[in-house]
């Protein structure tokens, strides 16, 4: 009599994003004796990488029991232990463990951004001048790029920016409207968007980093208003 043998080799993958009760794969066991009727499947006591799967006892099949996170571990170990099932002889079966490794391939994820940015600039401001303190970006994968790319939008007329890294800063930008002037209006609404078009495309993540994702944030830019000399009448 022999033991049952795992067909499948000693790893498998399944994407970070995956559904819970989603299928890993299928450890498939062979009956080189041919005197097994079935088989029984089982994690070799704790061996369940940490709770995070769940192994069918009749079919092998190693499904996901819980949220997986490539930044926060790329792979786990399970044990599984096989045993042969004679359900006519009654005899006791022989049975083998196999170590399995189980990679959680990276997929691309989306920056974050604060809820929200609220800046304060006195108007008429020199071009160039910050306004309010930078907003910062995060992402989980930020060791696959260097730099978010930011945009903006709504009203920008006479606003600006400059970025660097993973920070964008608000500035005056007389080029883009003029000067900026309290009395056409006391604040300006605009939005800004950091997305990861700089996603390295040689990474080892399964989609590539593609598309680009994004984040867009509501920002406010409230005007101070000073006194204005008077103008003469031509």
């Amino acid at each position: 009599d022999e033991p049952p043998v795992v067909a499948d080799g000693a790893s498998m993958t399944v994407r970070e994003d995956a559904q819970l009760a989603e299928r890993v794969g299928t450890i498939n066991a062979i009956d080189d004796g041919g005197n097994d009727d079935a088989f029984a499947f089982a994690f070799e006591g704790a061996a369940d990488g940490g709770g995070r799967f769940a192994l069918h006892a009749d079919t092998g099949a190693l499904t996901v029991l819980q949220s997986l996170d490539h930044e926060a571990d790329t792979r786990h170990a399970v044990r599984v232990v096989v045993k042969g099932l004679r359900f006519g002889s009654g005899g006791s079966a022989l049975s083998t463990t196999v170590g399995l490794t189980v990679g959680v391939a990276d997929v691309n994820e989306p920056p974050t951004l604060p809820p929200s940015l609220v800046a304060a600039i006195a108007e008429n401001s020199a071009d160039g001048t910050n306004i309010g303190t930078p907003l910062v970006g995060h992402d989980v994968d930020a060791n696959d790029f260097e730099a978010l790319t930011f945009a903006l939008g709504g009203e920008i007329a006479g606003i600006g920016a400059t970025t660097s890294g993973w920070a964008v800063q608000l500035v005056v930008d007389d080029a883009s409207g003029g000067a900026l002037n309290y009395e056409a209006g006391a604040q300006r609404s605009l939005t800004i968007t950091a997305s990861d078009t700089n996603w390295d495309a040689d990474d080892s993540a399964v989609d590539d980093g593609r598309p680009a994702l994004s984040a867009t944030v509501a920002a406010t830019v409230r005007l101070t208003d000073l006194n204005d000399p008077p103008r003469l009448k031509a």
